[in-house]
């Protein structure tokens, strides 16, 4: 169970462009299991990436918007 680097296959997983070289017989059990445990888990670690990120900027946005609300109240008690 494993792939020989032979010809360059790209491979589209959820929008993603995964360009590795691969040689795989389709007509081959051992070859086709492996290939869809490959792709499971990738799918899962995209999915991993995309939550961390999502979370990541959600979070320095969530900041951005606190500290441009102080500044406000900053000019506001400034004024008075």
């Amino acid at each position: 169970m494993y792939l020989k680097q032979h010809r360059k296959a790209n491979l589209q997983l959820e929008g993603r462009k995964l360009i590795g070289n691969f040689e795989l017989s389709l007509t081959n059990q051992g070859d086709r299991e492996v290939m869809m445990e490959f792709m499971s888990e990738m799918r899962k670690q995209l999915r991993e990436f995309d939550r961390a990120r999502d979370k990541a900027v959600k979070k320095k946005a969530k900041k951005a918007a606190r500290k441009k609300v102080t500044k406000k109240k900053r000019k506001v008690r400034r004024v008075k």
